[in-house]
């Protein structure tokens, strides 16, 4: 992976462990910022499937049906 030091066989220059940990934290960093966005979709997902859910029971209420949990409570 190039940390040897091409002088002395098995040693790690400092350059290149810098560079290898430098790689590793931008490898890190990506995947958290991977895993971010992927919540901040979800989580988008989840308040349009409830605001969806919301929208439902308040449609079926003005219908004068009601909604399924409040069935027999509401006239109509």
């Amino acid at each position: 992976m190039g940390l040897a030091s091409p002088h002395v066989p098995g040693v790690v220059t400092r350059a290149a462990a810098a560079a290898q940990l430098f790689s590793v934290s931008l490898h890190v960093v990506n995947i958290h910022r991977v895993n971010i966005v992927s919540s901040v979709y979800v989580l988008a997902g989840r308040r349009e499937a409830a605001a969806a859910r919301g929208l439902h029971a308040a449609r079926a209420v003005l219908n004068g049906g009601g909604h399924a949990q409040w069935a027999g409570t509401w006239p109509g």
